[in-house]
């Protein structure tokens, strides 16, 4: 959303107050003008639709977040989180969703949020703040991957093991999904692979 950041200033004296007001909307103006939003382009497939989102930014893009808003009897939320690997500056990557409203209704999908490599986000205050903490949570998810695997590693645990017990955990976990991808790696590689993609999340 465009920022209309124009003043008409009044004739006379101005008080202490005004001047604040205009200081602190002249502020906002250029923290917004510095961080941009992600462009968003979707479009629908058979299966559900697919998302682009195209970093506008000079900075990585690091997590965003997406709601169907005003949408009249239906809503819709999307976190993505790419600690493990950011969209680089002025690139553009696809996210399939198992929704097909939204590529029926690509106009009432937004960008509520988004973060990037340099600590700076974008969006409106409270999605920012939701978005963190979710990011929070899911860095204690990958450190405690972390520990279970080097904690395997040092006590000889088998692969299988180990995967086993990564399996069960997952099971009604918030974020399964980040636990799952480690298995698939560990399943396709070794467990210092596996260690490695964890501790760049981290990181």
């Amino acid at each position: 959303m465009e920022q209309n950041c124009s003043f008409v200033f009044p004739m006379g004296r101005q008080v202490p107050h005004m001047r604040f007001a205009i200081v602190l909307s002249l502020a906002s103006c250029a923290i917004a003008a510095q961080t941009p939003l992600p462009e968003l382009r979707v479009e629908p497939t058979e299966a559900g639709s697919v998302i682009f989102v195209k970093n506008v930014h000079t900075q990585p893009l690091t997590g965003f977040s997406l709601e169907l808003v005003g949408y009249p009897g239906s809503s819709w939320r999307y976190r993505e989180d790419l600690l493990a690997e950011p969209l680089p500056p002025k690139a553009e990557r696809k996210f399939p969703v198992n929704n097909m409203l939204v590529g029926a209704a690509p106009d009432y999908v937004k960008v509520q949020a988004a973060l990037y490599v340099d600590g700076s986000s974008a969006g409106t205050p409270e999605k920012v703040a939701q978005l963190r903490d979710n990011r929070k949570s899911r860095l204690e998810t990958a450190r405690e991957l972390i520990r279970r695997l080097e904690e395997a590693q040092s006590s000889s645990t088998s692969k299988d093991k180990l995967i086993a017990g990564l399996k069960q955990w997952a099971r009604g976990h918030a974020f399964a999904a980040l636990i799952n991808d480690t298995v698939t790696r560990l399943n396709e590689g070794s467990i210092d692979a596996a260690l490695e993609t964890l501790r760049k999340i981290v990181r």
